[in-house]
């Protein structure tokens, strides 16, 4: 879409981000007050009807975005690769597959150990400290295959690739994090905030919680309006 237009990628994908954080923001008021003073079946109704808005405002727009999102058309023939983009094929040896069956196998046991032992009150490990150790040990050989197979590509694919695991981390430490929003934050939240705020402190909470949401979504009105 902004291919014609690199500039503006950066700033599109902000108005994307905060319209998400502002539907997030109206969702919870929406949704939670029918939740709790009528019925949760009304607000996760509500959540429905408005993520049917959304697929309606998609389909009615659809002309708006071209050819953009159809599905693309295979590409056939050789492919020609440089030094900077991979000037050799990396193909998995004996030692590689057999480090990926170990790995993958302890990682499978251990997924379908946490619900079975939770449900059995038995362990496919033998104990809880077990199934630690086996779940380390899987990441260590995890570690030695990926190590050992970026140490194998050229230079610059090497550092491509360093990068990617770098973000990679912090990709998975962040979502990690986030998405336990809905779960674990929430029953902390539920289990130890006090709701009930009253006198000047509830006024000022009152006060700045609303401009918190009321300028950026007067300020993200105007940037759509331009």
């Amino acid at each position: 879409m902004y291919k014609d237009y690199p500039e503006k990628k950066d700033g599109a994908y902000t108005i994307f981000y905060m319209g998400v954080n502002a539907g997030a923001f109206l969702g919870i008021m929406l949704c939670g007050y029918l939740g709790e003073k009528v019925g949760w079946s009304w607000g996760f109704g509500l959540a429905g009807i408005f993520m049917f808005f959304g697929a309606l405002q998609f389909w009615m727009a659809q002309n708006i975005f071209g050819t953009i999102g159809i599905k693309p058309v295979k590409v056939t023939g050789p492919v020609a690769t440089t030094g900077e983009d991979g000037d050799k094929l990396n193909p998995f040896t004996l030692f590689d597959k057999i480090l990926i069956s170990i790995t993958a196998t302890i990682a499978l046991i251990w997924i379908i150990n946490d619900p079975y032992s939770k449900v059995s009150g038995s362990n496919i490990f033998g104990s809880t400290e077990a199934a630690g150790y086996a779940i380390i040990f899987a990441l260590s050989v995890f570690l030695i295959i990926l190590v050992s197979r970026i140490v194998r590509y050229s230079k610059v694919t090497r550092d491509r690739m360093i990068a990617v695991v770098v973000f990679a981390i912090i990709t998975m430490v962040f979502w990690a994090s986030f998405e336990q929003a809905g779960g674990s934050m929430t029953i902390f939240a539920k289990d130890y905030t006090n709701r009930a705020l009253a006198g000047n402190s509830a006024l000022l909470f009152k006060i700045f919680n609303s401009l918190l949401t009321i300028v950026p979504l007067a300020i993200i009105t105007w940037v759509l309006y331009k």
